[in-house]
């Protein structure tokens, strides 16, 4: 679940907000900013193994509003994604994928 170590950012993609937590293992993505960037439905995270997802406590919303009660939301490992972008049309899968490594994780080093 949480660790004490998580941190919460937020990064955009066109005009999708995408919440992200970095742990010490890595960094995951909230699921439910992941699908609708990708045009995809709930039913595409039942492609991802179940070992690379979390379930994690967040504390911030989207455009920085915080939660007064820790939300538990569904992540996704920078693994998982890989797998999305596979299910996801190829011009909105090429253009995430651009983003993802060309700014985004650029960003989170």
């Amino acid at each position: 679940m949480h660790t004490p170590q998580q941190t919460e950012q937020e990064l955009y993609f066109k005009d999708h907000s995408l919440r992200l937590i970095k742990t010490a293992e890595g960094i995951e993505w909230i699921a439910e900013d992941l699908l609708p960037a990708l045009n995809l439905t709930e039913t595409a995270l039942k492609k991802v193994p179940e070992n690379l997802k979390s379930l994690r406590k967040v504390s911030q919303g989207k455009n920085g509003q915080l939660y007064l009660w820790q939300q538990l939301l569904l992540t996704v490992e920078q693994r998982g994604i890989e797998l999305l972008l596979d299910l996801a049309n190829q011009q909105t899968a090429m253009q995430f994928q651009k983003w993802i490594y060309e700014e985004a994780l650029p960003l989170l080093k």
